[in-house]
């Protein structure tokens, strides 16, 4: 059987069933004294009621009681030697007469720690004297316990200061001298608060109650309790900033009713009355645990000791980062832009050994693990004596494994004679025609179909400002094809794209275009078809007449 306690929580216990003395008496009537009611296994306070009820047929009927401490006796009358306690003394009620109802003993003064438990005896007369006397021993017991429990909160793990995930993993550490945490339908009771900027002390009420993170992994004096928290899910919340999640914990000690038999009556037996782990809201102690969430990228400077060099020269690089969230890292890496490996840290060098115009990009995080970069234009040109033209280096192309291929000639030429290429094809094209798409200061050429037996992909592009293209070929967000080129002044460029196995079907070309200096690339998605190749027709043999 179950007490209901506050709505949907409901009491663990079962209540033992009372258990009954049958006395037999003269003919067929009979006395009986039982329990009523079941004590708590924990009460909190420094004095406990036991509640009985009688049926008596005799005129002259009371009942005597013997408490126990510890499982030791502590009073009560000595009917062991003969002796019959009288109606009215210290331990026993007046006479109670014919007829039935309840009766209830209240012991004060009781020790912490200390279980208790109070054993019935009555007396009645059957009509040859006074008085028989029978013991009821179905003892009800209870442990004194008012002694708050703590609950040592921790979030994401407790060793972390930032994070840029607004879901916060939360961890409570539930420990008690006497009692378990109090025993809901969902596990130990949490009454739980958020905050931004200091600690809070959480509500001990229905309101701030939380099922999610009341999941006890045991019901014992020592257990752990774990829930995730969306602050973006919070209302009033979501924004940056540093977090207080506080958390209060319930024991299984409730008052003692001393109204009734029920001692499970919802006014009595709810997690708000039991003893309640308090915070500091000064430090925080005691419940809350804390982290800082930042979201927002560091701002990157990019400088160099000169934009235009000769080959060979040696470049110096020079970074720096500023965050007003969590705080740049101070670590930061290089692309230097002509497939060299990356180098790092806040200044480096690097020589250029072939003409062109380079993008370089210094990139860092913050502490809450946000990245943000810078990139500068560093061109190059030859040495007095050498070539005048200057050669752009080709594009890259990445194949679906994975691997970047390096360009296998000197790219695009760039100069007073360099031709201009006008692509709307593609080999292993089928025909469709060709369509067309700007992003930002870059026009895209690509065909409309392309046939199954296609292995590359080749597009147009014509820029009127220096900027990096990305090219991808995706069908069921799984990459068939990409390539990637730098371009460093205006032109019309070609890029190579690599194909895997085509099926026949939809593609999407997702195109990206980010100009030298801008942080942020536009854009574009064309649809490419894959059609299967028509097969050839056979020729007719003339027949000679």
């Amino acid at each position: 059987m179950a007490w209901g306690i506050g709505g949907t929580r409901r009491w663990a216990l079962g209540l033992a069933t009372a258990v009954a003395l049958v006395l037999a008496m003269t003919g067929s009537a009979v006395a009986t004294v039982s329990v009523a009611g079941t004590e708590p296994s924990y009460t909190k306070g420094t004095s406990n009621t036991w509640w009985f009820t009688y049926n008596s047929p005799s005129s002259t009927y009371y009942v005597c009681w013997t408490g126990f401490e510890n499982g030791a006796r502590a009073d009560g009358p000595d009917d062991q030697n003969g002796h019959i306690p009288a109606a009215g003394s210290h331990d026993c009620s007046a006479n109670l007469g014919q007829g039935s109802g309840g009766y209830h003993v209240t012991y004060p003064n009781l020790t912490e720690g200390h279980s208790y438990d109070v054993i019935m005896s009555e007396y009645y007369d059957h009509g040859v004297g006074c008085c028989t006397g029978g013991s009821f021993s179905a003892p009800n017991q209870t442990i004194m316990d008012n002694g708050a429990p703590s609950a040592n909160t921790s979030v994401d793990g407790g060793n972390v200061t930032f994070t840029n995930n607004p879901i916060l993993a939360v961890h409570i550490a539930y420990s008690d001298a006497l009692s378990p945490p109090f025993p809901t339908s969902v596990g130990g009771a949490t009454f739980d608060c958020l905050q931004i900027g200091s600690p809070c002390q959480p509500a001990v009420s229905s309101s701030s109650f939380d099922p999610a993170c009341s999941h006890g992994a045991s019901r014992s004096t020592s257990t752990t309790m774990d829930c995730t928290v969306d602050v973006t899910k919070v209302s009033g919340f979501g924004q940056d900033g540093k977090y207080f999640y506080c958390a209060r914990e319930a024991d299984s000690a409730i008052p003692d009713n001393p109204t009734g038999a029920n001692q499970f009556d919802p006014a009595y037996a709810d997690a708000t009355h039991a003893n309640t782990s308090t915070v500091n809201t000064s430090t925080g102690a005691g419940g809350c645990g804390s982290v800082t969430l930042d979201r927002t990228a560091p701002a990157v400077t990019a400088t160099a000791s000169a934009t235009s060099v000769h080959a060979g020269d040696l470049v110096t690089l020079n970074a720096t980062s500023t965050d007003g969230g969590s705080g740049p890292t101070g670590t930061y890496s290089w692309d230097y832009g002509d497939n060299t490996t990356k180098g790092s840290g806040a200044s480096t060098t690097h020589t250029f050994t072939q003409p062109g115009t380079y993008h370089v990009t210094a990139g860092t995080t913050d502490r809450a693990g946000n990245a943000g970069s810078a990139g500068l234009t560093i061109t190059v040109t030859a040495r007095p004596g050498s070539s005048s033209t200057t050669t752009t280096p080709g594009p890259t192309t990445t194949t679906p494994g994975g691997a970047t291929t390096p360009p296998s000639g000197p790219g695009t030429t760039v100069g007073p004679s360099a031709p201009t290429v006008k692509l709307i094809g593609s080999q292993g094209g089928s025909g469709g025609g060709a369509q067309q798409t700007v992003l930002g200061g870059l026009d895209l050429t690509a065909p409309r179909k392309l046939l199954t037996t296609a292995r590359l992909l080749l597009v147009a592009a014509t820029t009127d400002r220096p900027g990096r293209l990305d090219l991808a070929l995706v069908r069921d967000g799984k990459i068939i094809g990409r390539g990637n080129a730098h371009y460093g002044r205006p032109g019309t460029y070609s890029l190579r794209v690599k194909l895997g196995r085509l099926k026949r079907g939809g593609y999407s070309l997702k195109a990206s275009f980010l100009p030298d200096g801008a942080t942020i690339a536009a854009r574009k998605t064309l649809n490419i078809q894959a059609v299967k190749p028509k097969p050839k027709k056979k020729k007719r043999k003339r027949r000679k007449r």
